[in-house]
């Protein structure tokens, strides 16, 4: 098994309304994001997947939250926007992209989204695999 992993970064803001502690106020982050791609075969290149392929689906994934009060974005109107539920968005928005751009490109059909870490500082992370 082959394992592919492409990073990004975005700023934003949230409240987790109802929790007792700083996150519970108006407070920003400097997320930083990472897509993991499997896959059991390499191309005729020797890729298991071309990772612009890949940047270019996590960046269009997170494209509509930077600089945003996470809060106000209509995919969080009924999710807390915790580090958990924006790695899960960003796992579902990727998969899309991924599915789309494979489909366009046609090229490493056996290759899955493994998962999404999100961290919202430079020591704790989150992951989101189904």
């Amino acid at each position: 098994m082959y394992e592919a992993t492409v990073e990004a970064d975005f700023s934003a803001s949230h409240v987790l309304e109802g929790y007792d502690g700083p996150c519970g106020k108006l407070h920003g982050h400097n997320y930083r994001v990472q897509a993991t791609i499997e896959g059991e075969k390499l191309d005729s290149l020797g890729m298991v997947l071309d990772l612009r392929i890949l940047k270019r689906a996590l960046a269009s994934a997170i494209a509509p939250l930077d600089h945003t009060h996470l809060n106000d974005c209509p995919d969080f109107a009924d999710t807390p926007p915790s580090a958990e539920n924006v790695a899960r968005y960003v796992f579902e928005k990727v998969s899309a992209a991924l599915a789309e751009m494979r489909q366009e490109t046609r090229s490493c059909p056996t290759v899955s989204l493994r998962e999404v870490r999100v961290a919202e500082s430079n020591h704790a992370w989150v992951t989101y695999r189904p």
